[in-house]
């Protein structure tokens, strides 16, 4: 922990759901996180986590070569970095040489600048990009804290990305849940440890049933062996669990 996250609420609340962890106070999260020679692979056999404070900035512009879905003010931000999930193919084991997830834990301070940028526009920010926040639920908390902001907040919407299989799902008409979906072979051999495409679809139809936003994500599209099979079979399974209208 940094020395400056043990002043804040969510630190502590997550303290007490691991009442038995070893503590080590250190002076800036990047310390830690960002240091050489780290094994990952060795790490995640007794993987730690870090609490910290992040500063300003805290919202970016998306990059162009990402999916703004038509949104001139399009976001992200990150109130967690790196995933608990090992996919093979994943951009953040070259970008964070670390198994370790870092969480922010200065929650409010993303909400103020989302506010200051609001004030006379519409944004659209994805919260899901350098995690699954999904699936870092049971730590952070996170998911509710941003649906009761969410709710006063029109003006601003939100995507989260995951490939998870969230039950606990909000009707909102400002939040997205986007699920990646792939096929069971890729599943697999290069998702180890998230939950299979049924589970996905199931999650899937049932925020649909219920009023909820949902994007389906096909990607990334792996080239394996047999790839138009492969593709095709989870097609038409998705298309049989859901309606595509």
């Amino acid at each position: 922990m940094e020395e400056d996250a043990f002043a804040y609420p969510i630190a502590r609340e997550i303290l007490e759901k691991h009442p038995d962890a070893t503590v080590v106070p250190i002076r800036h999260y990047k310390d830690i996180f960002n240091r050489p020679g780290q094994d990952p692979e060795a790490q995640r056999l007794s993987r730690g986590l870090i609490l910290a404070v992040e500063h300003a900035p805290f919202v970016y512009p998306g990059a162009r070569v990402c999916q703004d879905f038509g949104n001139d003010a399009f976001y992200y931000t990150s109130t967690v970095k790196n995933c608990i999930y090992n996919c093979d193919y994943c951009y953040m084991q070259g970008m964070y040489q670390t198994a370790y997830p870092v969480i922010f834990v200065n929650f409010d301070d993303y909400l103020a600048e989302l506010d200051a940028m609001t004030k006379e526009r519409e944004i659209y920010v994805c919260i899901s990009y350098d995690t699954d926040l999904i699936a870092m639920d049971g730590l952070t908390g996170y998911l509710d804290r941003w649906i009761g902001a969410l709710k006063t907040r029109p003006n601003i919407t939100v995507e989260i990305r995951t490939k998870g299989a969230p039950t606990h799902l909000t009707t909102l008409a400002n939040v997205i849940y986007a699920y990646t979906i792939s096929p069971e072979e890729i599943t697999n051999a290069y998702e180890k440890g998230t939950p299979t495409l049924a589970m996905r679809l199931a999650s899937a139809k049932a925020a649909m049933d219920a009023g909820a936003k949902v994007r389906l994500c096909f990607d990334p599209m792996i080239y394996v062996r047999d790839w138009r099979d492969c593709y095709g079979r989870m097609v038409e399974t998705v298309f049989e669990t859901i309606d595509g209208e």
